[in-house]
């Protein structure tokens, strides 16, 4: 019993401790994506906070149970524990994900708020691939001939080629070969570079599964419980983690097939892939399926292999335990 309560206090201790450190990344993370040479930094903001609070929070429900999984590696003690962790994922999914998306729900108008548009300060160098930008004088709106408000201003360019030239002209932040343009999702290029945006906004994909998930809990209980075979394949990695002799083989095994399991939900969701999920639903077994759950191929693909992963946990225990009184 011991043992049991011990792995339910671990996490609660590491689901407090990624929120807290969570958020602070978050926000950091924020700070540069709006940041513009000049411009004051404010470190901490109340209406940025409120929403990075619940999407951290939110985030971590899909890595809680697989973490407390390889906890479990080098902690191994008993069908109590078992016990212990299946409380643990009722407690992440049925009370923790509902109660916080209802929350952030109820609050979230206090927090609304269009991001503020940031032109870029003058007087600074800004290097994209080919040129160098001067900025001389602040941005400006003008209307163009097509009726639409942008921003101009004037820049020294200077072309980084052999034979490059200097020239002085207009710039517009609608321009696609503008420092502001190529430095998206960001306001500054330098910033862009140096934080390699591509290799951290893939770490944010998880806010479509998020997202989904907030989505189903509004279509009702029948809708959420579907989502949920996300969750059931996630906590059912509880079974392979003492399938190796080797305790880090249990550990890589556990944290690869997470990455795996979470890359292919969010991969599921992407548009590129909807003929091709619109065909596989409509064929056979799915079909029927797809009467009652939304995304039958998706859903049919979780639970599959969630058992998958439970009974090998239960096949291996019952080994272990005819091993054991042999020996």
């Amino acid at each position: 019993m011991k043992k049991a309560l011990k792995l339910i206090g671990t996490y609660f201790i590491f689901l407090i401790l990624s929120i807290v450190f969570g958020t602070f990344l978050y926000m950091i993370f924020h700070n540069a994506l709006n940041f513009v040479a000049g411009n004051k930094i404010i470190v901490f903001q109340l209406k940025v906070f409120i929403p990075t609070f619940f999407y951290i929070t939110l985030g971590t429900c899909f890595f809680i149970c697989p973490f407390i999984a390889i906890y479990r590696v080098r902690h191994l003690h008993g069908i109590l524990q078992t016990g212990a962790y299946i409380l643990i994922c009722l407690i992440t999914w049925a009370v923790i994900f509902p109660s916080v998306s209802f929350i952030e729900k109820k609050i979230q108008k206090f927090y609304q708020n269009e991001k503020q548009e940031l032109m870029l300060s003058k007087n600074y160098f800004r290097e994209t691939d080919d040129k160098i930008y001067f900025i001389t004088k602040d941005f400006s709106s003008v209307l163009n001939d097509d009726g639409r408000i942008e921003n101009e201003t004037t820049s020294v360019i200077m072309d980084k080629s052999e034979n490059g030239i200097v020239t002085y002209e207009k710039i517009s932040d609608f321009d696609k070969n503008s420092p502001k343009m190529k430095a998206k999702p960001f306001n500054e290029i330098g910033i862009k570079k140096a934080l390699n945006f591509e290799k951290i906004f893939s770490l944010l994909g998880i806010g479509v599964l998020v997202e989904s998930a907030k989505k189903s809990l509004e279509g009702g209980v029948w809708t959420y419980l579907q989502f949920l075979s996300l969750a059931f394949l996630l906590c059912s990695l509880y079974g392979i983690s003492h399938f190796f002799d080797w305790r880090i083989l249990n550990t890589y095994a556990i944290f690869v097939t997470t990455i795996c399991i979470i890359f292919a939900n969010i991969t599921y969701y992407m548009p590129v892939f909807e003929p091709f999920r619109i065909k596989i639903n409509n064929f056979g077994f799915l079909e029927m399926l797809g009467r009652h759950v939304e995304e039958p191929l998706l859903f049919t693909a979780n639970i599959f292999f969630g058992i998958i992963f439970i009974v090998t946990g239960c096949i291996k225990f019952i080994l272990h335990k005819v091993k054991k009184q042999k020996a």
